[in-house]
């Protein structure tokens, strides 16, 4: 993981806020996974909606062929009421 000490710190956390956050500070912000986006945009889906959001939207674009990533990206978008 690439990151300072204290977000790979927060990604290993007992916490599930502050493992999501330090999960998404570490590897999502450069991924290139379309699963891994895709699961930080579920981590995401209530704490941070419009951060979810946009994870889903990389995962969905890296990988278009992927319905579980549209329909992830479809379901933020109607949540975020951003359609």
């Amino acid at each position: 993981m690439i990151g300072t000490p204290e977000e790979i710190e927060a990604a290993n956390s007992d916490d599930p806020i502050h493992r999501a956050e330090g999960a998404g500070k570490t590897a999502g912000e450069e991924s290139h996974s379309g699963m891994l986006l895709a699961r930080l945009g579920a981590s995401f889906r209530t704490d941070d909606p419009g951060r979810s959001l946009e994870f889903y939207r990389r995962a969905a674009a890296l990988e278009p062929n992927s319905s579980e990533y549209a329909v992830g990206y479809a379901q933020r978008l109607y949540r975020h009421a951003a359609f």
